[in-house]
């Protein structure tokens, strides 16, 4: 225990302690990071799901985005449904990069359940533009589902 906390009392030692915690939690990742560079150096690809990518957040990972200036991002994926007035509906923040198609038709399920209504229109890009998608769709609800290049679905 370091002698300034042996002695401190009240907020500076609460303050003390936290600082202490952190640095501990710093130290205990920063050696999971080098174990990682180890590992990689040594041409063994770490799991990607226990793969460290963020000092302060360890949750985060890769997300491959495919742009130029930037082909990969770091942190979570969300998913916000609004509507043309711009309120917010429905949303979702996941770990990693989950293929975006299996999540419509649940957020469309929970829109359906707060609303009392399926929407009568779904705009979305093409990462929900599968087969799959229209077949979730289709027995319970009329919507379309229009891409921003004007190339239009009709599901239903």
């Amino acid at each position: 225990m370091p002698r300034a906390l042996g002695t401190a009392t009240g907020v500076r030692r609460g303050r003390l302690l936290q600082a202490t915690n952190h640095l501990d939690t710093m130290v205990g990742r920063t050696q999971w990071v080098v174990t990682q560079t180890r590992l990689r150096l040594a041409g063994v690809m770490p799991e990607s799901a226990h793969r460290v990518v963020s000092l302060h957040d360890v949750d985060a990972r890769p997300i491959r985005k495919g742009r130029l200036g930037k082909p990969v991002e770091f942190g979570y994926k969300a998913q916000i449904i609004d509507n043309a007035d711009g309120v917010i509906l429905d949303h979702i923040v996941e770990g990693g990069n989950p293929v975006d198609a299996p999540q419509l038709a649940p957020a469309i399920e929970r829109i359906t359940g707060r609303a009392g209504c399926p929407p009568r229109a779904v705009t979305a890009d093409r990462g929900y533009g599968y087969a799959s998608v229209e077949d979730d769709l289709h027995p319970a609800r009329r919507a379309q589902r229009r891409d921003p290049t004007g190339k239009q679905t009709r599901f239903g």
